[in-house]
């Protein structure tokens, strides 16, 4: 087991973590080794395909209790024709990683990472970049070189980050991006440096945003909603991106959204934010519908239809019609929420929270109704499904607002059932 020295990590993160970056990917530096050539990633950010570090073959490894060394460093000259001779003679480390498919990586920064040099080992080390040839460096740019000293330890997070975070690398989805850090400026061919691996594990980390393709946002405003049109959509990296079938869409800024008349078609849709959004035209088939907290949905005469689950926190629903086969989740924590569009489907619905939702749409589901907590209210008659249950929970409220039918009434001990002036059916009796 590798002693690791926490506080010099945390301090180092701070220091040198840009803002809005996570960890992509981190390896854990081996110590004390004649035989490790390559490590592989110890973690991975979502989005990001693990890679390995490995030594380059100009280099032979050589054992210190500090970290990960190699000797053979042949370059003895801090010039720009040393550090292509450096290269092209394999003194570096070689490391990869990449952007899973529908996924966008940016690297923009080091977390940690040290070097230690002997006495004659490398003065300067520099970043590479891979622009063509993969892991073959046909071509490549220099993305910093941090020119230091022998004989100790030497942190290189900072350099290397100010360059990435002026101009960052951008991964596209399905690809691979290949490094190499270079060392060159030795004293001798006999000095060693190589990677630290006596902090705080992963000893080795990169930095930047693992952005999901499938994922687009509604900047807000009046715009239209159809395959092929950006409109007002953009991908996670805040660029203007066309509508593709299936994405998933988050409506944070409410506005007008004129579905096309066909409709549209797509994976997890999230209602968020005070603006209230309204979808015209055609239908919305969704794999799931979320609202959160304070938002407000009309669907104004759209029949749209959520083949997942339908979840809703303290949120109001209006107008058109929602099917769902997953069942409706609804949580009121607090005041009254209304659902005034028609619910259907074959799921039911379950009411959460203390607060009061009430529901004054003409509803057709055939599942079961569940009031957990809190208080459920209907303002019409017939609101609920003629053939499941009826099922109120202790301190739960049902509030009746006409007559109405259900297949069975399941009322636990201390829950109320409020009929004021109508008349609750149930059409099947336990045996």
């Amino acid at each position: 087991m590798k002693n690791k020295f926490v506080i010099l990590t945390l301090i180092l993160l701070g220091l040198y973590q840009p803002a809005q970056a996570i960890t992509l990917i981190g390896w854990d530096i081996p110590v004390s080794t004649t035989t490790i050539t390559s490590v592989s990633a110890m973690t991975t950010a979502t989005g990001v395909t693990a890679g390995s570090i490995t030594i380059g073959s100009g280099l032979t490894l050589s054992s210190s209790s500090s970290g990960w060394r190699g000797t053979a460093y042949n370059q003895t000259a801090q010039t720009a024709a040393a550090l292509t001779a450096a290269n092209t003679g394999g003194d570096y480390w070689a490391f990869e990683f990449g952007a899973n498919s529908g996924y966008t990586v940016v690297v923009n920064g080091i977390g940690s990472l040290q070097f230690g040099t002997s006495s004659a080992g490398p003065k300067n080390w520099a970043l590479l970049y891979s622009t063509s040839g993969g892991s073959s460096f046909t071509t490549y740019n220099t993305v910093a070189t941090y020119a230091g000293v022998s004989n100790g330890t030497v942190d290189v997070a900072p350099t290397f980050t100010t360059a990435l975070a002026a101009a960052p690398i951008t991964i596209s989805e399905g690809n691979t991006a290949y490094f190499r850090i270079v060392g060159y400026g030795a004293s001798g061919t006999g000095g060693s440096g190589g990677m630290i691996g006596n902090i705080t594990a992963p000893d080795f980390t990169i930095l930047g945003n693992s952005v999901s393709n499938t994922l687009l946002n509604w900047t807000g405003g009046a715009g239209v909603w159809a395959n092929g049109v950006a409109a007002n959509w953009q991908d996670g990296a805040g660029a203007s991106t066309a509508w593709v079938a299936g994405r998933d869409a988050t409506i944070a800024n409410g506005g007008t959204l004129a579905v096309d008349a066909g409709g549209v078609t797509a994976g997890v849709v999230t209602v968020s934010g005070a603006t209230a959004a309204t979808f015209t035209g055609g239908a919305v088939s969704a794999g799931s519908l979320a609202m959160t907290s304070g938002s407000t949905l009309n669907l104004n005469n759209a029949n749209s239809a959520v083949s997942g689950a339908i979840d809703l926190t303290d949120a109001t629903l209006s107008g058109g019609a929602l099917s769902s086969s997953s069942g409706i989740s609804a949580n009121v924590s607090s005041g009254t929420k209304t659902v005034s569009t028609a619910l259907s489907g074959a799921s039911g619905l379950t009411k959460t929270g203390a607060g009061e939702l009430v529901l004054s749409g003409a509803n057709s589901y055939t599942g079961q109704t569940a009031v957990s907590a809190g208080t459920l209210t209907t303002t019409g008659a017939n609101m609920l499904s003629d053939t499941a249950t009826l099922k109120i929970d202790n301190l739960a409220t049902f509030k009746l607002g006409g007559n109405e039918t259900v297949g069975n009434i399941n009322a636990a001990f201390g829950s109320t059932n409020n009929l004021q002036s109508y008349t609750l059916t149930s059409r099947f009796h336990p045996a």
